[in-house]
């Protein structure tokens, strides 16, 4: 662990003045040729001087490490472990060790050893740390040993500032049908994908003959009937990608903290990755904003914690709208797949963005459109008494332009979400 301690600190209270006792006694035994004097002045002053470097010694040469996961969701519990370990020659006694877990509202750790830590013994405790701040990067704060001897009278600090650092992720939340859990269906028809013309095999039916098709693909008994090529065609081969594009337009932000319409868009968004990747679907994530997040369809447990990784640090800080980023990333998706994005009522009143809803439908792409609430999300922010939502209003739009639209409250369970409030 890279650690670089500060300078031991001393808090003697009654150290000196007993010293300073004996300094005294020393000069007055002295002066007045009094062995008595002498006799109390030396061990009065030698003893504490001794016993402040028995205990300055081995902490001068102690080392702390902290051990703990290096990531954890939100509420989580986790163990953090605190190994102390004296290379000097002379025992620590009574240490205690002070530490900063700053995820739990910074709060401060004590652990106490109630006996001595022997030399060259390595010693470890645990505490227990919980998540309770949102999603994030937390430096842990600086580790403080103390040390005091039996009586009190010394007492040295020797901090400890760690450059650790704790990624704590979202909360993912089950979204599926729990009767259909573990099968290949998905409640929230994430695998389904919608049927285009292409080349697998399922038969959808015969057409007329256009230039350009496969010579395969004609029916000769219905063209030596009809007189003219006819051809078989086919549903188009259904893919299993979904990609989730997140919104980080400052204009998109509804709400604070965890209520926020950024928060509940990536923990949903999340949620159905990890239920898509379960199933064997290949997820992509798509964010903009002052910088750039992509990351290209991928499957496997490995690739969802490159997901989480990913959302860890996301703010509200961009300039582009959802439609341009939509327009720029639909041509990077897998034919077939199912496009996930939220909408924020700034998009209500842009064309652009229905225009790319109707495009990407007509080329064959299945999108769900997460439509948030706008009064239930700028009552944590505002007064409940604000404008009549337009958010259903915008849903039916959605639902004309070829996307299914969920309508998303602040607070409310997310399969309650995908599996009840459908706009088909």
């Amino acid at each position: 662990m890279n650690q670089s301690p500060n300078k031991i600190q001393s808090n003697c209270g009654s150290f000196f003045p007993i010293v300073a006792l004996g300094v005294l006694a020393c000069i007055a035994g002295a002066f007045h040729n009094s062995p008595l004097a002498i006799a109390f002045g030396l061990p009065t002053a030698l003893g504490p001087a001794l016993l402040f470097f028995l205990i300055w010694k081995p902490l001068s040469q102690a080392k702390v490490i902290r051990e703990l996961p290096s990531a954890a969701f939100e509420n989580d519990e986790i163990d953090v472990s605190v190994v102390l370990e004296n290379h000097s020659k002379i025992s620590l006694f009574f240490p205690i060790i002070i530490d900063h877990f700053t995820p739990e509202y910074h709060a401060t750790k004590k652990i106490t050893f109630p006996f001595r830590v022997a030399a060259k013994e390595s010693v470890k405790n645990t505490y227990v740390g919980r998540c309770l701040l949102q999603r994030g990067l937390y430096r842990l704060g600086p580790i403080t040993l103390v040390v005091s001897d039996p009586f009190g009278w010394i007492q040295l600090k020797r901090e400890f500032p760690f450059k650790q650092i704790i990624k704590v992720y979202p909360t993912i939340q089950p979204c599926g049908n729990p009767e259909l859990q573990g099968t290949a269906s998905d409640s929230a028809h994430i695998s389904q994908q919608l049927k285009g013309r292409g080349s697998s095999t399922e038969f959808i039916g015969v057409r007329e003959y256009r230039v350009g098709d496969p010579r395969r693909f004609i029916h000769w008994p219905l063209t030596a009937r009809h007189g003219q090529p006819v051809v078989r065609e086919h549903a188009q081969p259904r893919s299993s990608g979904v990609e989730f594009l997140i919104d980080l337009n400052s204009n998109a932000l509804l709400g604070t903290g965890r209520g926020s319409s950024l928060e509940h868009s990536i923990k949903l968004s999340l949620s159905l990755a990890d239920e898509a990747l379960r199933r064997g679907a290949s997820v992509g994530f798509h964010a903009q904003g002052k910088h750039s997040i992509f990351i290209p369809s991928g499957r496997g447990l490995a690739h969802g914690r490159r997901l989480l990784d990913s959302t860890v640090s996301l703010k509200p800080n961009g300039e582009r709208p959802l439609d341009e980023l939509l327009h720029e990333r639909s041509y990077s998706f897998d034919s077939g797949s199912t496009v996930i994005y939220p909408v924020s009522p700034y998009l209500f009143s842009r064309a652009q963005f229905l225009n790319q809803v109707r495009f990407l439908s007509k080329k064959g792409f299945r999108q769900i459109a997460l439509v948030f609430d706008e009064k239930t999300f700028r009552a944590v922010k505002y007064e409940e008494s604000g404008p009549p939502s337009t958010s259903l209003e915008y849903i039916s739009q959605l639902s004309r332009a070829g996307a299914e639209a969920r309508l998303i409250s602040c607070g409310a369970p997310f399969q309650k979400v995908m599996m009840e409030n459908r706009s088909q």
